[in-house]
């Protein structure tokens, strides 16, 4: 028998994917994009928020900023409406005179602000001795009730010509304020001359204000109090600073390293911390003092406009808008914080904060 050749089988047809099947992998794809987009959008968020948080809160023109002294940020900065000329800490505030003869106060804890206006230019700030003492460095000193921050007395403490009068009295000046042994002292200047022998520290009773004794023979420029005495440091003709005990009212003199003074080397504030008293110049030096005589001058990388001692060590602020935290012992800068190029014009350390007034 003769068999026949087997026909080939047809070829099965191959079924054709269902449409719903396509927009499913069309679905998932979309949704893969959307989760991817998702993730990068938030993984933005918290760098840019990490980020934030490394640079801290951003400082604003005519405000008080706060830093945290051990991150080294700018933790808070309140808003002051004027531009700053003077800061000094007490009290659990932070008082902020401006050029507008008023003065902001801020608690320190909460950072709640009033103001106040002032019958005088706060150029020169203390606290202490029951009172907020603003000097006007020309004659007049006012004190503020630290309970109700307004003015509990003011009177003027030698007589002179003001700007813009007339008459046969000498020119108004002088220069600084401090508190020391329980009472105010103000740095005069007669006729206007702020170079020794011609300045005068007042000591001023703080119940009435009244003159209680003078010391002739000073520079005038910067008070400060510190290691038992007051201190008064000044740049006409040349830069010196005094130690006054303020028993005895013995005078004793250091020229600063033979720096030639006037307003180029104008001197900072005057504070005392680690058991010395600090002082600045604008030839980019810091003066640390012994109480018992003699100093040592430290290099800074910029003009020190302001000075305050904390727990930590010692805090410069210099005009390039850069707070310096120094190493009392070395004086090397052990950390630098940026306040946005703002130029700083007072420091002070309250509730843990380091404080920078800025103007523009």
């Amino acid at each position: 028998m003769q068999s026949e050749p087997d026909e080939p089988r047809p070829a099965r047809p191959q079924p054709a994917s269902p449409a719903w099947k396509s927009r499913r992998v069309w679905a998932i794809g979309v949704a893969l994009v959307i989760l991817a987009s998702t993730l990068i959008g938030f993984a933005f968020a918290i760098r840019s928020e990490r980020s934030r948080a490394h640079r801290g809160v951003p400082v604003r023109v005519n405000s008080l900023a706060a830093i945290d002294p051990r991150s080294g940020r700018v933790v808070a900065d309140v808003p002051l409406g004027a531009t700053p000329e003077s800061l000094v800490a007490g009290f659990g505030r932070l008082w902020v005179g401006d050029q507008g003869h008023r003065m902001t106060v801020v608690r320190a804890d909460d950072r709640r602000r009033t103001s106040t206006a002032l019958p005088v230019d706060p150029q020169y700030l203390a606290a202490g001795a029951g009172g907020v003492w603003v000097f006007d460095g020309l004659a007049q000193l006012v004190e503020l009730d630290p309970r109700s921050v307004q003015v509990a007395q003011s009177r003027r403490l030698w007589r002179c010509r003001l700007p813009g009068q007339g008459g046969a009295l000498p020119a108004c000046g002088g220069g600084g304020v401090a508190v020391a042994d329980g009472r105010v002292w103000v740095g005069q200047a007669p006729g206007a001359s702020y170079a020794a022998p011609h300045g005068i520290l007042v000591q001023v009773d703080g119940a009435g204000l009244r003159p209680l004794g003078r010391v002739r023979g000073v520079t005038i420029g910067q008070l400060g109090a510190g290691g038992g005495a007051v201190w008064s440091m000044g740049a006409a003709g040349r830069l010196e600073v005094d130690r006054i005990d303020p028993a005895s009212g013995r005078v004793v003199r250091q020229t600063l390293g033979g720096i030639g003074g006037g307003a180029g080397n104008r001197p900072t504030n005057i504070v005392s911390g680690f058991g010395f008293v600090w002082a600045g110049a604008a030839s980019r030096r810091l003066y640390r003092f012994a109480p018992g005589g003699g100093y040592v001058t430290f290099r800074l990388p910029a003009a020190p406009t302001a000075i305050a001692s904390a727990p930590d060590g010692i805090w410069v602020a210099t005009g390039h808008g850069r707070i310096l935290r120094l190493n009392p012992s070395s004086g090397r800068v052990e950390n630098t914080v940026s306040v946005g190029g703002r130029s700083p014009v007072g420091l002070a350390y309250a509730g843990g904060r380091i404080w920078v007034a800025v103007g523009s």
